[in-house]
């Protein structure tokens, strides 16, 4: 998701850089807040293995399609396309194979039996980008996206916390009515075993993306502009071909199940080095992305009549799935940073930390250092060798959320500190 909030792609080469110097090829490295996956996919293409985990489940279904996953799924167009439908797709997808032919991403398409198998995957996201409802068995043909997030949905009323009243209008009808169709389809499909496990991840990560483009936000999913929709939002639903380049590499990989790493550190293996870049504000990030979440977890949903009849705030939320960190507390964040590296024992640790409006300056300035001061405490700590730390800053432009709008330039740090610590458990 190249709208995630601290998406580090900026940094990729400074982390990386880090890594090359404290490991070697095939050494273990966890990403306990892995996000949008960029630095954890980054590891895979260099040759490491990599354990992620993230409390978002759009982070932990992109971890399934693409990270822990090494193939591209095969697609069973008779069982899922109609025939009058099928040759159209099958042709619109060897035509973009065509131009997608050794482009970044696509590199695999050299080899004959990962672009036979692709096309297949490229026709399925053909059929379901232009899929009508006309084609859904009656008790598949839902409408809770339009209902629920278009100005038009019969379920799209709110009142906010300050009285406020209007409509919600995070999709326009057109769109909201086509994710309907296509979230329809592939419930209809898992419900009935005709996709496996893997391309239904694959699916699902790619109508995130698709949904992300032209969503009526401003970066986030925890609002929407109240009187206007970004021209974004008025274009039509396409999805992107997903690159499989970084995916194909192989490993051994492991990821997380939508999970407080706290937990999920309690069973993986000893790790060469742990990558942490936590939050350092007020922000759930599962009500942030909440959106992504449901796409991932539609599917999955028992009863859809009673889920969104139970949604709330400006948003339009179920609350049953929001998790309240404890990393988004300022009077808890360290002491679980502590326990997070205890649980999860790595020769060396490497944090990002975000020296702008944080926990420690109460978001109205810029940094007054006591960030900086509290982990360098915490990384001079006995469980790190005597004199590993390394401080390093780094520039880089802050998060924007607006089109067009360059984000402030800030100061980032890197918090490098080893452990005297030998591995005693492999990835299972």
């Amino acid at each position: 998701m190249n709208r995630y909030i601290g998406n580090k792609t900026c940094l990729l080469p400074n982390i990386i850089e880090l890594v090359d110097e404290y490991c070697q090829l095939g050494d273990v490295v966890g990403d306990l807040f892995s996000g949008s996956l960029v630095v954890a996919m980054e590891l895979k293409k260099r040759g490491y293995n990599v354990i992620a985990n993230d409390v978002n489940l759009c982070s932990t279904m992109y971890a399934k399609a693409h990270l822990v996953n090494s193939r591209i799924p095969d697609v069973d167009l008779l069982t899922l396309i109609p025939s009058k439908s099928r040759c159209p797709t099958i042709q619109a997808s060897s035509g973009l194979i065509e131009s997608l032919d050794g482009t970044q991403g696509f590199r695999f398409l050299a080899d004959e039996r990962h672009r036979i198998v692709y096309g297949k995957l490229l026709a399925l996201l053909f059929y379901l980008e232009n899929a009508t409802g006309s084609a859904l068995p009656k008790r598949h043909r839902h409408t809770f996206f339009y209902d629920t997030y278009s100005e038009m949905g019969a379920n799209s009323a709110f009142v906010s916390m300050r009285g406020t009243r209007g409509r919600r209008r995070f999709f326009s009808a057109r769109n909201a009515l086509q994710i309907d169709t296509i979230m329809n389809h592939i419930r209809w499909w898992k419900s009935e075993r005709m996709i496996k496990d893997t391309l239904y991840a694959v699916l699902v990560t790619a109508i995130v993306r698709a949904v992300e483009k032209i969503s009526n936000t401003q970066g986030t999913y925890h609002d929407f502009p109240r009187n206007k929709y970004d021209s974004r939002s008025l274009q039509t639903l396409q999805f992107e071909p997903p690159p499989f380049d970084s995916t194909l590499v192989g490993g051994n990989h492991m990821t997380g199940n939508a999970e407080d790493s706290l937990k999920f550190a309690d069973r993986i293996p000893s790790l060469d080095l742990l990558y942490l870049d936590p939050p350092y504000n007020f922000r759930q990030y599962t009500s942030y992305y909440f959106l992504p979440n449901v796409l991932c977890k539609y599917a999955d949903i028992c009863d859809l009549d009673d889920y969104f009849s139970k949604v709330e705030f400006v948003r339009g939320q179920n609350m049953t799935d929001d998790f309240d960190s404890s990393f988004c507390k300022k009077s808890t964040f360290i002491e679980s940073l502590y326990e997070l590296m205890i649980k999860a024992p790595a020769k060396t640790v490497v944090l990002s930390y975000f020296n702008g409006r944080n926990h420690w300056n109460e978001f109205k300035s810029d940094c007054n250092g006591e960030g900086v001061r509290l982990l360098t405490e915490l990384f001079t700590d006995s469980i790190f060798i005597k004199g590993s730390l390394r401080l390093i800053p780094v520039k880089r432009r802050n998060y924007q959320s607006y089109g067009g709008y360059l984000g402030k330039e800030i100061e980032e740090y890197f918090f490098v500190a080893s452990r005297e610590l030998k591995r005693d458990r492999a990835i299972a």
